[in-house]
This record gives C-alpha cells, structure tokens and sequence, in this order.
C-alpha cells in the first residue's frame, strides 16, 4: 500500500501544516493546488477487504475518493480569512534551496507548488472508498 498523507479527527497534522503557519491560515497563489489525502477509516476499510480476501495482492495507491484543494480545506478547517502568499515567493525558496542543496526545503516547496494527486483507479474498480474530509466532523 502507498499512502496518501493520513489524517483522522484527532490527527489533523498533515492538513494543518498544508493551511497554517503557528495560528495563521495560509493559502498559497490562489489556493486552487489540488492534492490528495487518506482518512485513517480508508485504511481500515481496506485491511478489511485483505482481511476477508477480498482485494487480490498487488501494489495499491491508497487516498480519499475525493481530491481537494488548499481552498477546499480552508472552507472545511479553516477560515474564510487567509494569507495570501504569491506563488512566486515560493518559487524563490525552490530556487534557494536548490541552489543550495537544501533537499527538505526543495521538495517541501515542491508540496506546495504543484498538484500531488495519488491515482487511486485500480483499488477503485475492486473495493469502495467511503470516507472523506466530511466524514470526520
């Protein structure tokens, strides 16, 4: 299984550190960056399914039926007021970082920069996907 970031109703770190800076919201250029993510009740639906024999064995990219974007979860967690932050200032921190050579720096920007969708169409035609964002309310 290859996991899309994970969050659950107790653990929203990987959608926290993608709309917040300490306790300011953030969105970077427009905020329309789509990406995928993996409610922890995805994960124990398909351990069922592997659990009853259900899935066939084989290598699956795992994430939310749903895509979202940075303004998708600041409309669900957040707030309708954020910081807008210009793409080209992240651009610059690319640059800087790999100039020099700084790889976490370099592929965090990546992060925030570009879409990041896990392709999830193969587990899809065998099992249901069920749970989203909504679902953790």
């Amino acid at each position: 299984m290859r996991f899309a970031p994970v969050y659950s109703k107790s653990f929203l770190l990987n959608i926290n550190r993608r709309l917040k800076i300490n306790s300011l919201f953030y969105k970077v250029g427009r905020g329309n960056q789509k990406f995928s993510l993996l409610n922890i009740k995805n994960i124990s639906e398909v351990i069922e399914k592997i659990v009853e024999d259900r899935l066939p064995s084989g290598i699956y990219n795992l994430a939310d039926i749903r895509i979202y974007s940075y303004s998708d979860l600041l409309k669900r967690f957040g707030t309708s007021i954020s910081i807008r932050i210009p793409r080209i200032l992240f651009m610059i921190l690319f640059l800087f970082a790999k100039i020099t050579g700084n790889y976490r720096l370099k592929e965090n920007t990546i992060k925030l920069l570009t879409d990041n969708i896990y392709p999830i169409d193969k587990i899809k035609k065998i099992i249901d996907i069920p749970y989203t964002i909504d679902e953790i309310a």
